[in-house]
């Protein structure tokens, strides 16, 4: 490669890849081939054949050996020089003599073995910035529970969300590979040798490898998981909501728990991104206190030995432990370093803030940064996790007309029963809900920075009916839809998280998805104490139920299969239970007149027509519209449909920005040890 890019140089009289910065140098190696064009016009053919195979961009395709050079030009020197252009048959005089060939050898090997002497050893290696733009038609995930991206320990390839399924790119390589069986994967990470790649899809924990493959399970996990870890032992760490830290075998097996969920405060902290630390004795996380934004989380530090948690950084969080002897954590969009020592875990000096504009979010916690064992680091910028989305309606065929709202980091449209308005949670600081009138054009809120209210659901065209956290406890809430009037307790607190799925007027039932994802059921029309029970309760994930008009039938999403699908039962249960769904489902809806359930494939919205009397029966599924539409991470219904079925009302994706991207630092350890010294 060297050689090839000197003797072009030497023959054009500049660089194939000239560019005003390092950076964009590389960025020209990578994406574009040197224009042998510039080449004078009487270069023998055997020298262009020579560049070629010099500047192959793979090595596996490029001349191994500079001796091999030799040969391709002493054919030069016995071929007659045939200029571009002309024909054929016609020789003419070298205009590059053998004396000038050999004088062009002689000048390489020299200035090598003269560079090979004397030049002096660099202080360090130097740290390159490239920006990674994705191709058409990719873009990082809107909305994910976990990181978006992960670097293999080596530096040598890059794994990548979008918002359908993981991509791989070799760094050499221009453009990822798609991974298939990755659809609506999350949360990817390497193994510590690089063979393998784990991710969630559907709550499960999966593996594939890097060479090719199919996914393999690791774990069931009736969770959602947002971040995870592969430790050098072949295990995986991984936290689980309200449950702690989690560890399993890397080829697959039983978890058993590391640590339990540490109390802060009033409540149980929420806890991710943990990490054994070199030794095995302690262990790194990050948490935050109940109720609160990530603004208030903190770096904590657990000795397995004496069961002692330790905060050694008050305000972080996605921390981890580097073998530079750095912790790296975030900030707001900041990353930090600190020396840290892993012997006495504490920290040995003060964080310094060394890259800025880290994508991330402040609700769920996840930064998009990852650290590769050999010095890589990439990010995502901040600018690229615009979470400003529209609500647009869209028609049964796909003909999109979007409501005037501004567009905001909206979730869980609502359409009223009369159709005049549409209740939508927003997801910013905190978790608000707003009413928006669609005659008047006017907006107004519900509640404001009280909690994380979500999964508002309509009782009647006059009231509101959501999940709360108030008083440091999960509530269910009520109160007018115009604002008016004091909140109401629908039920009493005591019950685990939850996100609430439907409410069935006719019946006065409320179904709502717990922290273990089992489906329970309150019958809010009983007088006194409610106590609900338990509807869909098993290891397997269930979530977004839905009952029919009439309320006699339940439609869900469910993962006992594996995959998640669409099922039906009775209400009560024990009337049957069917799959509505092929090759795949998520939030399901059944329609106002209790004909068809609405459902989200892969990339489309299905249809199913059943009939309910005398019994239950459904028809196939028929495809309806393209589902590019945003999702929530927990796969609860993000979508909502009129009272006549025939337009559904939907959340646009984050805006495409241009840094949809992400930045690669290569050598990143030199600058980090520069920048903060380790005693």
């Amino acid at each position: 490669w060297a050689l090839g890019v000197v003797l072009f140089e030497m023959l054009t009289g500049q660089s194939p890849f000239a560019a005003p910065t390092v950076s964009d140098s590389l960025a020209r190696v990578l994406e574009r081939q040197p224009d042998l064009g510039l080449l004078p016009p009487r270069t023998p053919a055997q020298v262009r054949t020579l560049l070629r195979r010099c500047l192959q961009k793979d090595p596996r395709e490029r001349l191994q050996h500079v001796g091999d050079a030799r040969l391709e030009l002493t054919e030069a020197l016995d071929a007659p020089v045939q200029p571009v252009g002309e024909a054929t048959g016609a020789p003419r005089e070298a205009s590059l003599t053998r004396t000038a060939v050999w004088a062009t050898i002689a000048a390489l090997v020299a200035g090598l073995a003269v560079w090979v002497v004397s030049r002096p050893g660099p202080a360090y290696a130097p740290v390159t910035r490239v920006r990674v733009s994705l191709p058409d038609g990719q873009r990082l995930t809107g909305a994910t529970s976990g990181p978006l991206m992960a670097v293999s320990p080596d530096g040598t390839r890059l794994v990548y969300a979008t918002d359908r399924r993981l991509y791989l790119k070799a760094m050499g390589d221009l453009d990822g590979a798609p991974i298939p069986g990755t659809d609506l994967a999350e949360a990817p990470f390497f193994s510590p040798d690089g063979a393998w790649i784990a991710f969630t899809q559907g709550g499960e924990l999966k593996r594939v490898p890097v060479a090719g493959g199919s996914p393999l399970p690791v774990t069931p996990a009736p969770e959602t998981i947002s971040t995870a870890f592969w430790s050098e032992d072949d295990r995986i760490l991984y936290q689980r909501v309200g449950r702690g830290i989690l560890g399993v075998p890397g080829s697959g097996g039983t978890p058993d728990e590391l640590m339990a969920v540490p109390i802060v405060g009033e409540g149980a902290a929420f806890v991710m991104s943990p990490q054994p630390l070199p030794g095995g004795q302690a262990l790194l996380f990050s948490r935050r206190p109940p109720n609160a934004d990530w603004s208030s989380g903190e770096v904590v530090v657990l000795d397995r030995a004496t069961g002692e948690t330790r905060v050694v950084v008050e305000r972080g969080k996605n921390a981890r432990y580097v073998s530079t002897g750095h912790l790296v954590y975030v900030d707001g969009q900041t990353l930090y370093a600190v020396p840290f020592d892993v012997e006495r875990l504490e920290r040995t000096g003060a964080p310094v803030a060394v890259e800025t504009g880290i994508a991330g979010s402040l609700t769920i916690g996840v930064s998009q940064f990852a650290v590769s064992a050999s010095g890589t680091l990439v990010y995502g910028t901040a600018a690229g996790a615009d979470t400003s989305r529209g609500l647009v309606w869209v028609d049964r065929d796909g003909t999109e007309s979007p409501l005037s709202i501004a567009g905001r980091a909206f979730e869980y449209p609502r359409v009223s029963p009369d159709g005049h308005r549409v209740a939508v949670g927003v997801r910013e600081a905190v978790i608000d809900l707003l009413v928006h009138d669609l005659d008047r054009d006017t907006t107004a809120p519900v509640t404001f920075d009280a909690g994380e209210d979500e999964s508002p659901l309509w009782l009647d065209g006059r009231h509101l009916i959501w999940a709360g956290d108030r008083d440091n406890a999960r509530q269910t809430l009520r109160r007018s839809a115009d604002g008016s009037g004091a909140e109401e307790v629908a039920f009493p607190p005591g019950v685990s998280h939850h996100h609430l799925g439907a409410w069935s007027p006719s019946a006065s039932l409320l179904a709502y998805t717990t922290t273990d994802w089992d489906i329970w059921i309150a019958d809010l029309a009983v007088d006194g104490e409610v106590a609900p029970t338990p509807f869909v309760q098993t290891e397997a994930i269930e979530q977004a139920p839905s009952f029919s008009p009439d309320g006699r039938w339940m439609a869900y999403a469910s993962m006992q299969s594996g995959r998640s699908e669409i099922y039906v039962e009775s209400v009560p249960r024990g009337g049957g239970l069917w799959t509505v769904s092929v090759g795949g489902g998520t939030e399901p809806l059944w329609s106002a007149d209790g004909r068809e359930i609405f459902y989200r494939g892969v990339d489309r919205m299905w249809a199913v027509s059943v009939e309910t009397d005398p019994g239950f029966e459904p028809s196939p599924p028929r495809a309806l519209f393209a589902d590019r539409y945003a999702r929530l991470p927990w796969r609860a219904r993000n979508y909502d449909v009129t009272s006549d079925g025939r337009r559904f009302l939907m959340v646009t994706e984050a805006p495409a920005a241009e840094s949809d991207g992400l930045v690669v630092v290569l050598n990143w350890f030199e600058e980090l040890r520069r920048r903060v010294p380790v005693n």
